[in-house]
């Protein structure tokens, strides 16, 4: 049961998406909010958490409306949405130039440059739950692929945000941030191109395997077929139902439900909470961090090599991400992006200013950070959740982040503002480090080791109930029931 090759793969989506949000918004929106809109650091900091605010608010509830839309409009429910997320986003990022057209002193003011920034947010909002939900549906119906593999997919992400940064940091030294603004619509085209291509494609394939299999008469093989063919296993075909319909035709659990199953064991609250710490200090880095490398006397094309620099180290640990997930588990891997975290943030608070270059020897460890907490946090949700749930999983995913972003921004806006990078900087340093430890002690019970790497297959009304017997489970039972052991 494999998809036929001419179905294009999840990739051509994270090149297209993640180029686009390079030049809407990226590492360099912190520059060009403080250059363009000519906010301080605080209020940077507060801009973006509001933005974080909006996009932990709505995740989740927009991967729930994409799971249930593409249920009812097939191969174009969730594509629909992205494309409308693009629109949308590019156009409220556009309201920052406005003035140029405009010349209105209330186009060029603090709070119409925040509003814009939260219109971009609202839409962005649906983002990263329906193409991560996309991704992992895809390889769960792949025959040979599953969830673990998505990192062999989101690499193509990581690629095409580093080539984006690394050009897009030369066009702002030659041309300055007014480049922003075509840049941004280009990316947006193309990426509205490359949603289109992998819907129809998907609904070409599926439908050439419908007819193929309905010419020969095999009416169950064909539904078989037609579920690896397709990025979502609830189709409207006209054959006599089996033993899965009932399953099939089941609603998606809601977010709170949803919330329950994963909230709902130690292990999983304290692999959440040390995911949810690593963000906070990582949202200072991944938005905050131009300014500080401003702070040392760094250029704009300086800026986009680290972006590029970054990017090197991230592709091979996506795409090792499969492996390292099913020989030492979700966890473990989690832990590691949490000491590449620490590491490179001891390095920051040691370079001097005027010697801007020594960046190059930590940020390498961005890679380690950024690539094993989103594959293990991605693949922790999607283990838990019924199927038919993923954008509704990762919508989640993108809620705790969303809020521990917030909180990183509003008190690291205003420490960088107040204190100086360093300090701040070293306040997060303690709070990862805490973040680390509490999940570290829990992760040592044998009781709670189970839940590594639980399997998937599970019906909607039964998750609940098996997250919760896993813990209690002994002996041989409980380890058939991880994937190569818990670490």
């Amino acid at each position: 049961m494999t998809t036929p090759s001419s179905t294009y793969r999840p990739r051509i989506l994270y090149l297209s998406l993640f180029s686009w949000m390079s030049v809407s918004g990226g590492r360099f929106l912190a520059p060009f909010l403080k250059e363009e809109a000519e906010l301080s650091d605080s209020w940077i900091g507060t801009t973006f958490a509001c933005q974080y605010a909006i996009l932990s608010l709505l995740a989740p509830w927009f991967g729930h409306w994409a799971d249930q839309r593409e249920k009812r409009y097939p191969h174009k429910g969730r594509a629909q949405i992205l494309m409308a997320t693009v629109t949308i986003g590019t156009l409220s990022f556009s309201l920052h130039g406005l003035h140029y057209v405009v010349p209105l002193p209330v186009f060029h003011s603090l709070p119409f440059h925040i509003l814009a920034q939260c219109g971009y947010a609202t839409a962005f909002a649906s983002l990263f739950p329906i193409l991560d939900g996309m991704t992992v549906d895809y390889l769960d119906r792949l025959e040979g692929s599953s969830s673990s593999d998505y990192g062999a997919e989101r690499l193509y992400g990581a690629v095409s945000w580093g080539v984006a940064n690394l050009l897009f940091g030369v066009l702002l030294d030659k041309f300055g941030m007014f480049i922003y603004f075509p840049c941004a619509w280009a990316a947006a085209l193309y990426s509205i191109v490359s949603i289109m291509l992998f819907s129809s494609s998907s609904a070409a394939a599926a439908a050439a395997v419908k007819n193929d299999s309905e010419s020969n008469n095999h009416p169950s093989e064909a539904t078989a077929l037609l579920e690896a063919a397709t990025t979502n296993g609830h189709q409207n075909h006209h054959q006599q139902p089996n033993d899965n319909t009932t399953d099939q035709k089941e609603d998606t659990p809601s977010t709170l439900a949803l919330m329950g199953i994963i909230f709902g064991s130690v292990y999983g609250t304290f692999f959440l909470f040390c995911y949810f710490v690593l963000n906070t200090g990582f949202s200072v880095v991944e938005n905050l961090v131009f300014l500080f490398f401003e702070f040392l006397g760094a250029s704009h094309t300086l800026e986009g090599i680290t972006v590029a620099l970054t990017v090197v180290f991230e592709i091979p640990v996506f795409s090792l991400a499969p492996v390292l997930l099913k020989r030492h588990g979700v966890g473990l891997f989690l832990v590691m992006a949490n000491v590449a975290y620490l590491i490179r943030v001891i390095g920051y608070t040691l370079i001097p200013q005027g010697h801007s270059w020594l960046v190059f020897l930590v940020e390498p460890l961005h890679g380690f950070t950024y690539a094993g907490a989103q594959a293990s946090a991605v693949e922790f949700v999607n283990q838990h959740v019924p199927r038919g749930s993923e954008a509704s999983g990762q919508g989640i995913v993108n809620f705790v982040r969303g809020l521990a972003s917030v909180l990183g921004l509003i008190s690291g806006g205003w420490l960088q503002e107040h204190c100086g990078p360093r300090f701040m900087y070293r306040v997060f340093i303690v709070c990862v480090a805490v973040g680390t430890a509490s999940f570290v002690s829990v992760r040592c019970i044998p009781r709670y080791q189970a839940e590594e790497n639980v399997q998937r297959d599970t019906p909607v009304g039964e998750a609940a109930t098996n997250v919760e017997t896993r813990q209690h489970k002994n002996g041989g039972v409980a380890q058939d029931e991880t994937s190569s052991g818990a670490a």
